[in-house]
């Protein structure tokens, strides 16, 4: 199956796994996945991001919570099942895979690590990418004055609020026929650069960005930019975008602390607003229950997109209290089914990122 976007969903006859062997008898989740290993084969290195989905069930007797997913190298980019997974249902993690400028095999690991005494599960993905004849377009497709860069919007996903950066490299060349410099200009202070002062003509060089999510100071989906000027006499400024969903760090726990701490309970993940007519606005809630054992603090709730309003009744919520998130929806301009997305972060250690899907159709 090739698209632009390339999405392999595979089933495999199960793969009976008992990840959690010291626990057998006792009380608790445990996750069985169909296939822990997925075979791209040969790719295409422009065909786009790859995407393998790992399906498992909850076959232990509690409730399932993934703490968080973890990728080896930044070409990988992992998603999951954010909320609790009961006993028998099912949940899923899918691991991106982005072939471009990475020609030849790959062997590519993410670790799942889950809330409580529960193994931490590996998943890898593999394959060999068929490397494609570039030409200099290809390659550095954005174009300012005489220089040329691998790419002008640099997309992170999700990142952790670690005091450690993200990194990435971006590759700049000269197509002068003289030495070139560049200088930094409005950098915020979260982001590093590291570049060669001077490019000798038609070379081309890398660009190294470190960016750091805790000094980012926001959660969620953030753009910034950043620029470069060159001694050019036009077009000397090279502008930058630069965007992640920035998640809050939580260290591991002891069984003691996560037992004493505050917990999240969504009333539900799935807000339906049912059918209402255009240009009118619809208003709903969903509840917060704290039944942890310590104050719950409601750090921050965003929607993806600016047709909802939410407000929270409180952000301090003590524990076996409640609070609501009321949800205010602008049908203005829109028409059909509609799906968005509700984010609530917390500071629940165990799933301090919790998702509220809204849906609605909306009339003419």
């Amino acid at each position: 199956m090739k698209e632009g976007m390339r999405m392999k969903l595979f089933s495999c006859g199960l793969v009976l796994m008992s990840l959690v062997l010291a626990g057998k008898g006792k009380a608790q989740g445990v996750p069985e996945f169909e296939q822990v290993t997925y075979d791209f084969g040969t790719v295409e290195e422009n065909e786009g991001s790859l995407h393998a989905r790992f399906r498992f069930k909850n076959v232990g007797n509690e409730e399932l919570l993934i703490a968080e997913v973890q990728a080896e190298c930044g070409c990988t980019s992992p998603s999951w099942t954010r909320q609790r997974i009961m006993p028998s249902d099912t949940g899923s993690v899918v691991v991106a895979f982005q072939p471009f400028n990475r020609p030849g095999p790959f062997n590519k690991t993410v670790e799942v690590k889950w809330v409580g005494k529960v193994n931490p599960v590996t998943l890898a993905i593999e394959g060999r990418v068929k490397p494609s004849v570039k030409s200099v377009e290809d390659k550095f497709p954005y174009v300012v004055g005489g220089m040329r860069f691998s790419e002008e919007h640099i997309y992170l996903r999700n990142v952790l609020t670690k005091e450690e950066p993200v990194l990435y490299t971006l590759h700049v060349l000269n197509t002068t026929a003289d030495s070139l410099r560049l200088t930094k200009y409005h950098v915020p202070s979260f982001i590093d650069l590291d570049f060669p002062k001077v490019l000798p003509p038609h070379t081309q060089e890398a660009i190294e960005v470190r960016y750091w999510p805790h000094k980012r100071q926001a959660l969620g989906y953030v753009r910034d930019t950043f620029e470069l000027v060159s001694n050019e006499k036009k077009k000397a400024a090279k502008f930058f975008q630069i965007t992640a969903t920035i998640e809050e760090y939580f260290p591991p726990i002891s069984p003691e602390e996560r037992d004493q701490s505050p917990t999240l309970i969504l009333e539900k993940s799935l807000l339906d607003l049912g059918s209402f007519r255009k240009n009118t606005q619809v208003q709903s809630q969903v509840m917060i229950t704290n039944t942890g054992k310590k104050p719950l603090n409601i750090r921050q709730v965003s929607a993806n997109c600016d047709c909802m309003k939410v407000a929270v009744q409180d952000r301090d919520i003590q524990p076996r209290q409640s609070t609501s998130v009321v949800v205010t929806f602008n049908g203005q301009g829109r028409k059909g089914n509609q799906q968005k997305m509700i984010t609530v972060f917390s500071n629940d250690p165990k799933a301090p990122t919790q998702v509220i899907i809204v849906k609605g159709n909306i009339l003419d």
